[in-house]
């Protein structure tokens, strides 16, 4: 009975071990840009500026170069959105009319970036936005 409960504590310790040092190289792998995960983001879920960019990336093919040109773009949209969101003296119609204005100054810096067929990809992307928002709000989504 002793010999297993040593084996387990042994065994418990080595998974450990193996997890905590797997999540030591996750934290300073680099990606396909030479920047850590701690630095581009890609470990950061809760970061809707990064997680922003990962969604165009992926949905438009970003080169490495584009997603690194988006990324100060998409997170300065993000900290004003933020701003908005945060301002208390706003009501909700107002706060929307705002986000609204980021994403008209925003949305052409982004399309600057691409390449033709991705801004063709890009504005179907926002078109479909509209149409998401409009049916979680009870609208009617607009046919293609």
């Amino acid at each position: 009975m002793k010999l297993c409960k040593t084996f387990i504590a042994l065994v418990l310790a080595m998974v450990l071990s193996a997890a905590s040092s797997l999540c030591a190289q996750d934290s300073t792998t680099s990606t396909s840009s030479g920047q850590s995960n701690a630095t581009s983001g890609t470990g950061m879920a809760n970061d809707p500026a990064e997680n922003r960019v990962r969604a165009i990336a992926n949905q438009l093919d970003l080169t490495p170069q584009q997603r690194d040109q988006i990324r100060p773009i998409v997170k300065q949209e993000a900290e004003r959105i933020e701003a908005v969101k945060n301002d208390t003296s706003l009501s909700p119609e107002q706060k929307q009319e705002k986000i609204r204005e980021i994403h008209q100054t925003y949305r052409p810096q982004i399309a600057n970036v691409l390449t033709p067929e991705q801004k063709r990809k890009f504005k179907e992307m926002k078109q479909e936005g509209r149409e998401h928002r409009r049916g979680m709000h009870g609208g009617v989504p607009q046919s293609r």
